[in-house]
């Protein structure tokens, strides 16, 4: 009976993962293609006496959420460089490797010190042993990327790109992360420039 009930499990959630595969792209397609249509049938719903005021807020709003996301790929960028150059200088094989990694992980917080950290160390222990002074100094690398990230990019760059101070841009992540987790992380900027319009 648990066999069977696994089993079924197993193949529904196979084909749960299989129909987001193939929706996903489906769905993101159409989206594309239909997304100024869409924002025309919003806009003829929109109230006749202030459809202008009403427009101009959403159009901020959409502004200032790009701006993020912008901001978001020019800090991810920023972290993989750097992390190819340390780990580079430090001498690590496949540093390019894991500054791809890095470039890409850092659009979640924190996400980098899973996906990137741990097999950077288990990829260095395997072919060098187990060095402590040589782990600690990658080590120190991600640590530094991520204090830098979190106390100098996010804030300064975030600040510029949304409009939010610095000092605003670390307390609102601050509550996103206490409020939601690692959800709270990634939309608390966005949630808070919608409300700043």
């Amino acid at each position: 009976v648990v066999g069977i009930k696994t089993l079924t499990k197993t193949i529904l959630g196979f084909f749960s993962l299989l129909s987001y595969l193939i929706l996903l792209p489906l769905y993101t397609f159409f989206i594309l293609k239909e997304f100024h249509g869409i924002g025309n049938v919003f806009y003829d719903y929109l109230p006749a006496e202030n459809k202008k005021e009403h427009t101009q807020v959403l159009t901020n709003i959409q502004e200032a959420i790009s701006a993020f996301f912008r901001g978001k790929m020019i800090i991810c960028l920023v972290k993989g460089v750097l992390t190819w150059g340390l780990l580079s200088l430090l001498g690590v094989k496949y540093a390019l490797i894991f500054a791809i990694i890095q470039t890409i992980a850092s659009l979640v917080a924190f996400l980098v010190l899973l996906v990137g950290m741990i097999p950077n160390f288990v990829l260095v222990i395997l072919d060098s042993g187990f060095n402590i002074p040589y782990l600690l100094a990658i080590l120190a690398v991600y640590v530094l990327l991520e204090c830098l990230e979190s106390f100098l990019l996010t804030p300064w760059i975030m600040g510029n790109k949304t409009g939010l101070h610095p000092v605003t841009v670390i307390i609102t992540l601050l509550i996103g992360a206490k409020l939601f987790g690692l959800f709270g992380l990634i939309i608390a900027i966005p949630l808070c420039t919608t409300l700043k319009i």
